[in-house]
């Protein structure tokens, strides 16, 4: 993983990241009518590239934005090598580079208080011809809230909602990518609450040992 942080103005930043590809080796065993066999499965996860920009509007209101984009187009499929060599389960997937598309804001509401805003756009990677049960993705919209109250010099607290309508979509799959045909249509919504707290432990130690 690589960052870098280009400080374009005394209020405009911007960040560049980047992430190799990653290589799994997956290890399981299949279940055969009457016995299961050891399998694995090589996996190389894609690499994404992360383009950033926070721009402080006034010494209150920040601007961010973020472009990401994920080649899983080098992901072809998934296959599951049991005894001898011999393929046991081949998935086909074919997915195409995903791209996702971001733009945020943050006010500083007092000393204490900071509230946040964003939304988000993503192209999933999964086409409509290898869309499975399995992995029943489509294109998404994001929207999320948050803030972050600062309760004394040591704890500041954090709290973050976001929903994320899925686009609806068909599963469409006939031999030989599946034993036999299989039709399907899917509609998902998902909702994800957060919450944590940030500790300066060096304040803290400080109050508890002095």
């Amino acid at each position: 993983m690589r960052a870098n942080t280009l400080s374009v103005t005394e209020h405009t930043r911007i960040g560049l990241g980047y992430r190799s590809k990653v290589s799994l080796d997956i290890k399981g065993s299949f279940t055969q009518p009457g016995s299961q066999v050891s399998t694995e499965a090589p996996l190389e996860l894609p690499a994404t590239a992360t383009l950033s920009i926070r721009h402080m509007f006034n010494e209150r209101l920040t601007f961010t934005g973020t472009v990401e984009w994920a080649d899983w187009s080098s992901l072809e499929s998934l296959t599951a090598i049991g005894p001898g060599g011999v393929a046991l389960v081949d998935q086909p997937f074919n997915w195409k580079d995903s791209w996702h598309f971001a733009l945020g804001a943050e006010y500083q509401w007092s000393e204490a208080l900071a509230v946040r805003a964003g939304a988000a756009y993503e192209l999933t990677s999964v086409p409509d011809s290898t869309r499975s049960p399995r992995v029943p993705d489509n294109d998404r919209i994001w929207l999320s809230a948050g803030a972050s109250y600062k309760m004394n010099n040591w704890l500041t607290v954090h709290a973050a909602y976001s929903h994320i309508f899925v686009e609806g979509g068909d599963v469409g799959l006939t031999p030989p990518d599946v034993p036999s045909p299989l039709f399907a249509t899917f509609e998902q919504d998902v909702d994800i609450v957060s919450v944590s707290a940030t500790v300066n432990v060096g304040i803290l130690g400080a109050l508890l040992f002095r």
